[in-house]
């Protein structure tokens, strides 16, 4: 029994199937690597497109919600004040030092000047932060993670135009 077969690449892998010539448009096949059902549409081209759609809506609203999770501890991750915060703290010592050993009184210079200082630190460590210690690192990672999710999400989206094209 010569059965004449011609071959299409699998939609949800990059496996060749070959589809005999009695599977007509509509007809479903299984792949033997990755066993998606495909549905044939024959046309000008043989084209497999997914015939069960319902797991990969369910990935993708998956892939959605990892996304939206990253996205937002990005936002926090930059929005955040990180140990910059620690630098009131070195204006603060700063006036009480003042005060306490060289016998300053309490002015509303002094205090200006504690609060300059205070902003520097922050913006120093700050900055220190960002380009020596964890929050860059953390940055590029949560966006390299999103980078990858929004490529998985598109790959996710053309197969699910794919499989709706009759």
């Amino acid at each position: 029994m010569d059965e004449k077969s011609t071959t299409a690449h699998c939609a949800n892998c990059p496996a060749e199937i070959g589809v005999p010539e009695n599977y007509g448009h509509g007809d479903i096949i299984r792949c033997g690597i990755c066993g998606a059902t495909n549905r044939i549409l024959r046309g000008d081209v043989l084209r497999l497109v997914l015939s069960d759609v319902a797991p990969l809506k369910a990935a993708l609203k998956n892939l959605q919600d990892r996304r939206e999770r990253l996205e937002d501890e990005l936002e926090g991750a930059r929005g955040r004040l990180g140990i910059g915060v620690h630098g009131l703290y070195v204006g603060l010592a700063y006036v009480l030092y003042q005060v306490a050993f060289d016998a300053q009184t309490w002015s509303v210079g002094l205090i200006v000047w504690g609060l300059v200082i205070a902003l520097a630190a922050a913006v120093a460590l700050e900055v220190m932060n960002y380009l020596f210690l964890s929050k860059r690192q953390r940055m590029e990672r949560l966006s390299d993670e999103i980078d990858e999710l929004r490529k998985e999400e598109s790959e996710a989206r053309h197969k699910l135009r794919e499989a709706g094209r009759r």
